[in-house]
């Protein structure tokens, strides 16, 4: 696996509430044995998963699918990923608010290859919990 980009956002919700903000991130993370560690363990958690493709559901009606293939067919620059990226969380944190039940978290967005040199888009939301690695390196 070869880590292209990574950066995480917050989007700020509690459970049985609607409202919803968010604190995005300045900057890329860095890439180094911290973050790859990281990108090694989300993706490892998934790795026995049986679902092996997504597809998008064009019927949904969300931007997400635009947003994605706008990154994709960009030069994929840090600009472009950071652009993409904050796009996602404000679709994201439009649905969130439709739906009392979601709670918030961190949103870890990963641009990676895989051995093939196949590239992927990955993104994992991690509940924020007390004592969290992210918030004082990330929103300082």
């Amino acid at each position: 696996m070869e880590l292209n980009k990574l950066i995480v956002h917050q989007v700020i919700k509690e459970q049985k509430s609607k409202e919803t903000d968010r604190k995005f991130s300045k900057e890329l993370t860095v890439i180094d044995a911290n973050s790859r560690g990281l990108t090694n363990t989300l993706l490892n958690s998934y790795k026995d998963d049986k679902t092996q493709l997504g597809i998008f559901n064009i019927g949904n009606h969300t931007k997400f699918p635009d947003y994605y293939s706008n990154y994709i067919n960009s030069e994929r620059t840090d600009e472009d990923f950071i652009e993409f990226t904050r796009d996602a969380m404000v679709g994201l944190e439009h649905l969130m608010s439709r739906e009392t039940m979601s709670k918030g978290g961190y949103v870890v967005f990963i641009d990676y290859k895989q051995n093939d040199g196949q590239p992927f888009i990955g993104i994992f939301l991690i509940r924020k919990t007390k004592g969290s690695i992210f918030e004082p390196v990330l929103f300082p």
